[in-house]
């Protein structure tokens, strides 16, 4: 999806949520008319034409397949030095426009009244009286005896919000910079002043509930009269009464913005001056949301789905992926010494277009995000491990707390210049996220091994797969999926073909490293024989020094001895295993269907391993064997056979 806002001392800017590329870049975020103090509107269910606002009354409409911006002002004046009471409309310099949820036709914009179009601002009906104090001393100039700086930003008494109930048509709620608050159940026929707030202040957001009809939240701002307590009201009976429920936030962030959970009646999102809160209990109690969001004030927010989406003043847009286990929270949680929550889907996305590598914002997590929570803190040698199974109960990855041989031999083989780094999940005390990267299990790593393209495994194939959650004694076990690209078309039979061929490509390696490392071995235990104090026979020392040799030679048919660092790919030729590797991420990376001339590939390289793992066998067979005998009858050395 799209996220769409103003940007002070810049444009207008739709951004996506996610790219197929490595980040989100600049070249795919555009403008969309208006400007930096925006209220932008537009039908989300076909984005094609979108309304814009900005400082001076500027109100226009972006078409996007076009690219053309028209300006639809109702009454075009030019406002610079001119005192708001003589205006025949009056607008903020955030000056709130809508577009129906039912019916995308109807746009509505704020001025001190509410103006109504159904004809793409061609022509525009007053469907409200002046819906604010509107005091005359308040609407003049501004700025002082010497300097005059009437450039809009100044004028009072102007309509600052404007919601559309989600469920009946014609229910408008308008909130006022001077703190009146009004209702029409009727589109503008009849208007009831509901104000909550006793003293002038700045309605500054109202969130209708989606669960029920009559409910409804309003941040109220007194900042700009030095008053910079929250105040956070709620209504359940359309604004015959109110309460307050910021109780617990801190007494010098005001309150921006508050919305109410789309899917959790009850949970409330609260943006302040100094960062996000959260409520669970409809306002009763905050907590703070913070994670790695500056302190920055928060001015609006949506939520979109399972994402929390967030604009800061620091022109900053934000979102919170998957807010999901914030809609599992009970307070029953606190009191166990170990829960895991519902994992997040992973997508197995094929290759993007590379994004640019330039002021890029990050993209969402690709991979499968299991959530738990930890009473305390694991001490010594207590770990946590997260066992992943396919829809045939078949393991195909285990992750634990603690690193493992695999590291080890993995970090052994490391170039230097790039040295590996390896996530485990968190033992910490709390809230923990580990994001598993959809790859199976890793290759058998042996050491002195300079693999190019790495140690890990292919990813897993979309599908139903289950985690389960070991701490202690402790097992919990939650299902998740993994998601095929949307933009890839195959069946099931098709993919199937290309998960055979990387299990078999990941098979040819295996059995390759594990036949290299039995050859090593065999090697090795030669050479201490030889560098013993025994005094061996001329013809065993003859056949030792061959069966070396030929293990040598042999070990340049399935690696290359001689690769040190990454740049050795292009320097000295790349064998057998390396081979192997490339093809399996060519499957990985391809999808389906399988090329043909990768399924060739894949015989041609099984092939040439059988005769490679072939000669291995017979040199065991026929000089490994009997030299192992010959050693065994001395009672110098033992030597096992292969």
């Amino acid at each position: 999806y799209y996220v769409y806002g103003g940007q002070q001392d810049n444009s207008t800017l739709a951004t996506p949520s996610a790219t197929w590329d490595s980040g989100i870049g600049i070249e795919e975020q555009f403008a969309v008319g208006g400007g930096e103090s925006a209220h932008i509107a537009f039908d989300p269910n076909n984005p094609e034409l979108i309304y814009a606002t900005t400082i001076n009354a500027t109100l226009t409409e972006f078409n996007r397949s076009t690219g053309l911006t028209r300006p639809i002002m109702p009454y075009p004046e030019y406002v610079f030095g001119r005192n708001a009471r003589d205006q025949k409309y009056r607008t903020n310099w955030n000056a709130p426009v809508l577009v129906s949820k039912h019916n995308p036709t109807t746009v509505y914009y704020g001025t001190q009244m509410v103006l109504k179009t159904t004809d793409r601002g061609v022509n525009w009906q007053e469907i409200s009286p002046d819906l604010t104090r509107n005091d005359i001393d308040k609407q003049g100039l501004n700025g002082g005896p010497i300097t005059n700086e009437q450039a809009g930003a100044e004028y009072y008494n102007t309509i600052f919000y404007i919601a559309e109930s989600p469920s009946k048509a014609g229910e408008l709620w308008v909130g006022a910079d001077d703190g009146k608050l009004h209702l029409t159940k009727d589109e503008g026929k009849n208007w009831k002043d509901i104000t909550p707030h006793n003293k002038e202040a700045q309605i500054n957001a109202i969130d209708l509930s989606v669960h029920a009809q009559g409910k409804a939240y309003v941040a109220v701002t007194g900042y700009k009269l030095n008053d910079y307590r929250p105040y956070i009201y709620k209504t359940e009976n359309y604004g015959k009464r109110w309460v307050r429920i910021d109780k617990g936030l801190p007494e010098d962030a005001f309150v921006r913005v508050v919305r109410e959970d789309t899917a959790r009646e009850g949970m409330l999102y609260a943006g302040t001056e100094s960062g996000m809160f959260v409520s669970f209990d409809d306002g009763e109690n905050w907590q703070a949301l913070s994670l790695n969001l500056p302190p920055v004030a928060i001015t609006d927010m949506q939520v979109k789905g399972k994402d929390l989406v967030v604009a800061t003043q620091g022109r900053g847009f934000w979102i919170l992926d998957d807010i999901s286990p914030l809609r599992e929270v009970r307070s029953s949680i606190t009191d166990e010494t170990f829960f895991q929550y519902t994992p997040v889907d992973g997508i197995r996305l094929l290759s993007g277009g590379g994004g640019s590598g330039h002021l890029e914002a990050k993209n969402p997590a690709r991979g499968a995000t299991f959530r738990y929570f930890l009473k305390e803190e694991l001490e010594g040698d207590e770990t946590l491990s997260i066992d992943i199974f396919d829809s045939n109960d078949q393991l195909v990855r285990s992750l634990s707390s603690a690193p493992g041989d695999f590291e080890k031999c993995a970090k052994n083989n490391e170039d230097a210049r790039s040295p590996l780094k390896f996530k485990h999940p968190s033992t910490s005390a709390g809230y923990n996220e580990f994001i598993w990267d959809l790859r199976r299990a890793p290759l058998n790593c042996i050491d002195n091994v300079k693999l190019f393209g790495g140690w890990n495994g292919t990813r897993v194939m979309p599908g139903v797969y289950k985690a389960t959650m070991t701490f202690g004694e402790q097992t919990q076990t939650r299902r998740f999926k993994v998601l095929p690209d949307p933009r890839e078309e195959t069946d099931t039979a098709q993919l199937q073909i290309v998960e055979q061929s990387i299990q078999a490509s990941e098979n040819l390696l295996n059995e390759l490293f594990g036949h290299l490392q039995k050859a090593r071995n065999v090697r090795e235990k030669l050479n201490k024989a030889t560098e013993s104090n025994a005094i061996l026979a001329s013809d065993v020392s003859a056949s030792i020094d061959r069966i070396i040799s030929a293990i040598d030679g042999w070990e340049s048919l399935v690696i290359q001895p001689k690769h040190q660092t990454f740049e050795d790919d292009i320097n000295w030729p790349n064998m057998l295993d390396r081979q192997i590797r490339f093809l399996m991420d060519n499957f990985d990376e391809t999808g389906a269907p399988a090329q043909a001339g990768a399924l060739k590939r894949l015989e041609d390289l099984d092939a040439t391993w059988q005769q490679y793992k072939q000669q291995l066998e017979a040199l065991f067979s026929e000089q490994v064997t009997p030299l192992n005998k010959k050693l065994t009858e001395q009672g110098v050395y033992y030597l096992d056979e292969l």
